[in-house]
């Protein structure tokens, strides 16, 4: 059967059937939606769409998906509804946000997330995830009230936590104990894709393993200070820093149970999207 199909400047209109406005620019579709931008690389599908053409605003609705395959690795992302607006329209300089709500769930190979609603802005490739947001990379997991992710040449490159930031890393060694840090605010860079820094202001609460090679952790590390700066290599701790701090190490089998998990403590990989397909 054949399908309708709208085509201007690059931006194409698909759906089971299209109707078009030519005096206001508007294009709307109906069902089975795919709604494409060979120019900046994305794309969104629905069963409902509309795109303004003398504006550069789109919208899509109803099992709503967008791709981005604008870098090297695509972005996957499932809402309710996907909204882009464009600014400095019809310029060298333009740039888009696009806004996602609700439900939200969010894959690419080296980052995952979920959240209530999130606004992705090309000017800075930020994503600001917000309401219960949660991202993962490989095998750390960072919640706070508002998380911003920063991409860089197709991978993240940093990412900051807003409030109740708590960081959490699954050990490979021993996959039932977690490194995890608490605090106000947190900040994490990363390196070819893994965690090189991490740094955590206000209130800092520190569990921390201490691992003999890359076997078994060996002893625990509790702390309560103010600031915290953490250097990483191949996802092992490399050093340090804090100001001054009160804290006790204790072998694995006398960690007191209030102390082996920070409170708020909360392992989600069970909502973890595992691919593109996991989105919905």
């Amino acid at each position: 059967m054949d399908r309708s199909v709208m085509d201007n400047k690059g931006k194409t209109l698909i759906g089971d059937s299209v109707w078009y406005d030519s005096r206001q620019g508007v294009s709307q579709a109906f069902r089975n939606v795919v709604f494409g931008d060979s120019v900046n690389k994305n794309k969104m599908t629905g069963n409902y769409g509309e795109y303004w053409e003398n504006t550069g605003y789109a919208l899509c609705t109803d099992s709503a998906v967008a791709i981005d395959y604008s870098q090297g690795d695509s972005l996957y992302m499932h809402a309710d509804t996907f909204k882009v607006v464009s600014f400095n329209f019809e310029t060298d300089s333009v740039y888009r946000k696009i806004h996602a709500f609700h439900k939200v769930r969010a894959y690419r190979t080296d980052v995952q997330a979920v959240c209530d609603s999130l606004v992705y802005n090309s000017l800075d490739s930020c994503m600001t995830m917000y309401r219960d947001p949660i991202v993962w990379n490989r095998n750390q997991q960072l919640v706070g009230e508002e998380i911003q992710v920063f991409m860089k040449d197709s991978v993240i490159d940093r990412a900051h936590v807003i409030g109740q930031a708590f960081s959490i890393q699954q050990l490979q060694s021993d996959t039932t104990c977690y490194n995890q840090v608490s605090s106000k605010e947190m900040f994490a860079y990363f390196e070819n894709g893994d965690i090189h820094e991490a740094q955590a202001k206000d209130n800092v609460l520190i569990g921390y393993y201490f691992e003999e090679g890359d076997s078994v952790p060996i002893i625990y590390n509790y702390q309560e200070t103010t600031e915290l700066k953490m250097f990483l290599k191949n996802q092992k701790l490399q050093s340090v820093w804090t100001p001054k701090t009160s804290g006790t190490m204790y072998p694995l089998n006398q960690i007191p149970a209030n102390k082996k998990q920070l409170t708020g403590f909360a392992w989600y990989d069970y909502v973890r999207p595992r691919n593109r397909y996991d989105i919905r």
